[in-house]
């Protein structure tokens, strides 16, 4: 199992359209890409950042750890955070599975992870993607030692977000990172979900997971969708659970 440690890491895929045909147009030319991320330890590493960008892809990142990671750092003089993410996958529509990892105690980080769609996948086909039975626990988002940042807008600091044309289901997966945050001063997001679709509104399935409450109104001030903003999608978590092992 490799063990990643080091002052400053950043892992960055960028993956081109690519074909075997003289005329690209022609679709069985055409080759797909396989990320795998599997059984990694990324820890204590500073600056980190994992970012997965360009043309489509069957993306799986199973059973790793990130754990006491720092995010990018604010650059001096600025008043907000710039994009300092710590998971991103971003581009073309891909075929993405999340599964069994923990992130735990990962630090100045705008967002644990953010997927985000900018074009659709060539094929004629709907990908599907899941997130299941991942651990995201006590996770400093947007904050640093002495106070938290304040942002214009709500959607530059979460837990975890999708948007454009990428969509995911999303089941259970524990998420517990705004315990300590007083949510009257300061609010912190779980999840935010941004989707584009030819539907008004759209949904992203979020169902199934753990909140760190059983009250819906404190789980509900942790989720940001077309509820607080019209421009964003539904978020359905219903059959939320009550407890996570």
């Amino acid at each position: 199992i490799p063990n990643v440690q080091n002052f400053s890491t950043c892992l960055q895929f960028y993956l081109p359209f690519i074909s075997n045909e003289l005329n690209w147009r022609y679709e069985s030319g055409i080759i797909n890409h396989q990320i795998s991320l599997l059984y990694n330890q990324f820890n204590f590493n500073k600056n980190f950042h994992v970012q997965i960008s360009g043309y489509t892809a069957k993306l799986n990142i199973e059973n790793n750890q990130f754990s006491e990671n720092y995010c990018q750092n604010v650059l001096p003089g600025e008043k907000q955070i710039s994009e300092n993410g710590l998971v991103q996958s971003y581009g073309m529509e891909r075929e993405i599975i999340l599964s069994e990892n923990y992130f735990l105690r990962n630090k100045n980080c705008s967002y644990i992870i953010q997927l985000k769609g900018e074009s659709q996948s060539r094929d004629l086909v709907t990908l599907q993607s899941f997130m299941k039975k991942n651990i995201l626990q006590d996770n400093e988002i947007c904050m640093n030692s002495e106070k938290r940042f304040q942002f214009v807008n709500p959607w530059e600091c979460y837990t975890m977000g999708v948007f454009g044309t990428q969509n995911i289901t999303i089941r259970h997966n524990s998420f517990e990172n705004c315990k300590s945050i007083s949510v009257s001063s300061n609010p912190c997001y779980e999840l935010i979900a941004g989707i584009q679709s030819i539907q008004i509104p759209n949904f992203l399935d979020a169902q199934q997971n753990y909140w760190a409450s059983s009250n819906i109104t404190e789980i509900r001030q942790h989720i940001f969708d077309f509820n607080q903003w019209n421009s964003f999608s539904l978020i359905n978590f219903n059959n939320y659970l009550t407890s996570f092992h």
